[in-house]
Parts: C-alpha cells; sequence; structure tokens
C-alpha cells in the first residue's frame, strides 16, 4: 500500500475517494464450468454504404438493420472504406452467435465498439450536435443488436479508443458523449450496480463496478484515460484529465479493498492494456508505452498488492489473440495474466474472432474455445467455425498465471508451438501478401511483452 500512495504524488492530483455500491437487484450464483463470451474491437461502421446516412441520420435504431438491408452494395465482408465491421460481417457475427445457443452468464467487451476515426467520416456540412447524435445512436445500436441475441444476459463492456466524440485516443471526463450512452450502459449490465453508483464514475471518466454476484464483481476500467499521448490543449483541460485519471485510480483502490473486505473475487476489464505497445516499439526500434509511465506503474503496484482478490484481467486494443502477465515486484513469480481477445473487425489484418471462456464456480478462468471467420475474404465461402481450444492446442492443464508463465516460456523455445502460437495471435492471419506482426525479427518483442508490463523490464528483456 505504500507504493500506492508513493505513486500517486507523482499525479499531483487530489481527489475525493468515491464509495462502494449496494448489492444488487438478484444474486445468481455461478455454476462450475459456465461459459461467458468475450467479444473485442467490433468497429461497427455505420457509413459502409455512404448512401443510407441521410435516413439513418431521421431513424430510430430500431430501424436500422432494415435500412442497412436495403443497400445496393454487393454483400462482403472487406469494407471497402477501411475493414471495419460493416452490416453483412456485423450480422454474420451475430447470426453465429445466435445459432450456437450459447448461454453465458454474462458478456464482456473489452472496448472499441465504434469504427475507427469515426468523426472523420461525417461531411463537412453537419452539425457538431448531429455528429454527436449520430455517434451516440450508433453505439446504441452496436448494443441494441446484440441484446436481441442475449435479451437477458448483462453486457459488461470497457470504453475504447475509438468510443468517443472528441477524437481518436480522447475522450471528455463528464462530457456529452458519455452523457448520451450512459443509459443504454446501464441498461445492459441488468440494474447489477445500483443507478446512483453506475452513473457518478461513469459520467466521471467512463468506469464502473457492476456484480456478477454477491462473491463476484467486474470493474470496468476506461484506460483511454492512462494513454502515454492523450491529447491536451489547454492548460485546464489537462488539470480536467490529469484528475480523472487519478480519481479512476483511486476508485480502484477503493473497489480492490472493498472487495477484500467482502471476500469478493474481481475481474478488470478495459481496451488499452498496460506495458509497451509492441508493434510501434517494433517499427520505431525505440520504446513505445501503452500508458503514461505513472499510471503504469501505479496500476502493477495494485495488481500486486490485491493478487489474492484479482482472478482475471481483459484487455483488447491489439485486435490479437493473446495473453500476457504481470509479475510480482522481484519479477520472481508470474502473480496475474491479461487475456486478450480478438477483434471482429479486420483492419489488423485478421479473421475476425471472438472467445468462449470456460469459468468456474470461484471466478477462475479454467480453458476457452475461439471462434473464427474463416475465408472472410470471399463472402459466399466464409464460415464461422472453432479454431482452436486453449489447453488442447497447448497441451496444458490449466490457464492460471503459472502455467501460462511455463507456456511463455516454451514458446520460446520450441519454434512449432512458435508457429502455432503466431498464426492463432493473427486468428489464422489471411493475407500472404503482407508480413504478420510477428516475425522471426519482431519475435523477442513479442515475447518479452508477454511476461514484462513494467517498462524497465521489458527494455531489459528486448535488449
Amino acid at each position: 500500500m505504500k507504493h500506492f500512495l508513493l505513486s500517486l504524488l507523482i499525479l499531483s492530483v487530489l481527489c475525493a475517494c468515491s464509495g462502494t455500491s449496494e448489492p444488487p437487484k438478484s444474486e445468481q450464483p455461478l455454476d462450475s464450468n459456465q461459459q461467458i463470451i468475450s467479444l473485442s474491437d467490433i468497429h461497427f461502421d455505420p457509413f459502409f454504404d455512404n448512401t443510407l446516412y441521410p435516413v439513418l441520420a431521421k431513424a430510430d435504431i430500431a430501424d436500422w438493420d432494415s435500412i442497412f438491408n436495403t443497400s445496393s452494395i454487393t454483400p462482403t465482408y472487406l469494407d471497402p472504406n477501411d475493414n471495419d465491421t460493416n452490416w453483412f460481417l456485423y450480422k454474420s457475427t451475430l447470426n453465429d452467435l445466435k445459432t450456437r445457443n450459447f448461454d453465458p452468464p454474462f458478456l464482456i467487451i473489452t472496448g472499441d465498439l465504434l469504427l475507427h476515426n469515426m468523426q472523420r467520416r461525417f461531411d463537412a456540412s453537419v452539425s457538431e450536435a448531429d455528429r454527436l447524435s449520430f455517434t451516440i445512436k450508433t453505439m446504441d445500436f452496436v448494443y441494441l443488436q446484440l441484446e436481441s441475441v442475449f435479451p437477458d444476459t448483462p453486457i459488461y463492456a470497457a470504453l475504447g479508443n475509438n468510443d468517443n466524440f472528441m477524437g481518436n485516443y480522447s475522450i471528455e471526463p463528464g462530457g456529452d458523449f458519455l452523457e448520451g450512452i450512459a443509459d443504454t450502459w446501464y441498461r445492459s449490465i441488468k440494474a447489477n450496480v445500483d443507478s446512483v453508483t453506475f452513473y457518478q464514475s461513469f459520467l466521471a471518466n467512463g468506469s464502473y463496478e457492476a456484480r456478477v454476484n454477491n462473491d463476484h464483481k467486474i470493474l470496468s476500467l476506461n484506460t483511454i484515460l492512462f494513454f502515454d499521448g492523450y491529447p491536451v490543449t489547454s492548460v485546464a483541460e489537462e488539470s480536467v484529465y490529469t484528475n480523472a485519471i487519478t480519481s479512476q485510480l483511486i476508485w480502484l483502490r477503493d473497489q480492490l479493498e472493498a472487495a477484500r473486505a467482502t471476500g469478493q473475487k474481481v475481474w478488470l476489464i478495459y481496451h488499452i492494456p498496460p506495458g509497451a505497445d509492441v508493434y510501434k516499439t517494433v517499427s520505431s526500434k525505440a520504446l513505445s508505452k501503452n500508458w503514461t509511465s505513472s499510471s503504469n506503474q501505479v496500476f502493477l503496484e495494485l495488481v500486486r498488492e490485491y493478487q489474492d482478490v484479482i482472478t482475471a484481467q481483459f484487455g483488447g486494443h491489439t485486435h490479437k489473440d493473446s495473453f500476457a502477465l504481470i509479475q510480482n515486484e522481484d519479477r520472481s513469480t508470474p502473480i496475474s495474466f491479461i487475456h486478450t481477445t480478438p477483434s471482429i473487425s479486420m483492419s489488423n489484418r485478421n479473421y475476425p474472432g471472438y472467445h468462449h471462456i470456460k469459468v468456474n464456480a470461484d471466478f477462475e478462468v479454467l480453458d476457452y474455445d475461439a471462434y473464427f471467420l474463416s475465408n472472410a475474404q470471399n463472402y459466399a465461402s466464409a464460415r464461422w467455425e472453432k479454431e482452436y481450444s486453449f489447453l488442447e492446442a497447448y497441451d496444458i492443464t490449466s490457464y492460471t498465471p503459472e502455467s501460462l508463465w511455463t507456456l511463455r516460456e516454451k514458446l520460446n523455445s520450441d519454434t512449432t508451438l512458435q508457429k502455432q502460437y503466431i498464426n492463432f495471435f493473427n486468428v489464422s492471419y489471411y493475407r500472404p501478401s503482407s508480413s504478420p506482426n510477428i516475425s522471426a525479427a519482431s519475435w523477442k518483442a513479442y515475447w518479452c511483452a508477454m511476461g514484462n508490463q513494467d517498462f524497465a523490464a521489458f527494455e531489459g528483456c528486448w535488449k
């Protein structure tokens, strides 16, 4: 705890601590071996057929699917604009989730429900108010479609760097966008936290807690605020931004402390993970950070302090299928894992994919099945299939920090297993004319990032 308090001084902001919520209205204990669905980086693009925008802008979102179905564009899963998720791909994903008859206790979405750089896609003549309204409606539509498949299932999502109205990697704490989507996000968690508690934290900085039941809860973090390079244009704006960072970290500490006091176990969900941005690091041949040094340091100290409370972490952002590990302070033992679910969007050179994650009654991850849209470049022959089961594919017996660490070591020496990992990393990536993100030259950087979220430790491994 002393490390946490010292690290907060780096941020140089004082903030009142947040309270904890009342118990949820419905308490449903987890059964052993239930399976939840994890989605990430949907990046839904309502502009895939620009001719539909005037109709969509005036219509209720309940009618959007019918409007999209009138498109004269030849069906394709590759969006001609930017390879984000068009209606054909999103509808295909929803249909696959529906036909498999999944009955999860809840869904998680680790951010970026909206397309990349959405604000750049509007015509210059569209007013700011109309852009905001359409952006909020797009978010609501993504939720509405998921709720049509899982009407009684809580959906726990985290904000991504494109889930905003100010521009990529920028979100206004207490702003109009958060206010505009708050009702939909609260509705989707099925009253598993009281409204006062939800709106207080979500409107302030985009974070919230949700109780799965008396013994387990999910904390959704807005890690866009931690981004190393968050754009600020004035001293006043920087003060608001810095206060939002600090208040969220203090809120996280208070939530974890309250969970420990009541014997609860916690999952953390967020979009941008801690540690190095490996792709940019490899490209620039210099360390590129996902988060600021101070936010990264405080977060790692919290994970170490509350390793008995946090049973799993889930991230997104990379669009890839991977895992990462956080070690204890002297880096002698892995204490927590970060599970990264691949994207539905194909913008980062991968097939669409999602995970069906098996959990036990103690809120521990046991295994997962990966599903993907094979041959997605060919609309007529593309098929959703099971890609692999994790334990079977890697011949291990558990999904724990210790077993993942052992697997990480094996991946560095077993070239056959390494090739399999790279294939799954890219969700059986389909474009042979382009190089995958992991190559022989870049493998070391990606391998080091699997086990080192501390910047100095990563650089020591990489260099």
